[in-house]
């Protein structure tokens, strides 16, 4: 976030206060969040297809449901605090 200081002050110079700026960071953010997340499930699954189609393999679904979710939420809580320190100017 703190390499595109200057193209947010762009925007604050344009009109855009601070919480359209951040909630527009976020939203960006958490499309290419979701979009890695999707892609990299499907890598994964086509890592593993030989093992998928083994009768004797089993996925901890459970497991990799809070697993996905944790990097997402942590994800986002990052992209938060970095948004929110130079929106509001503490970076």
């Amino acid at each position: 976030m703190v390499e595109r200081r200057k193209e947010l002050d762009l925007l604050k110079a344009n009109g855009y206060d601070k919480k359209q700026i951040l909630n527009l960071v976020l939203i960006e953010n958490l499309g290419l969040r979701i979009l890695g997340i999707f892609i990299g499930l499907v890598s994964a699954h086509i890592g593993i297809l030989p093992s998928l189609i083994s009768p004797a393999f089993h996925i901890p679904s459970d497991f990799l449901f809070v697993l996905i979710l944790g990097v997402f939420i942590s994800g986002l809580f990052w992209i938060f605090v970095g948004a929110w320190r130079v929106v509001i100017g503490r970076a």
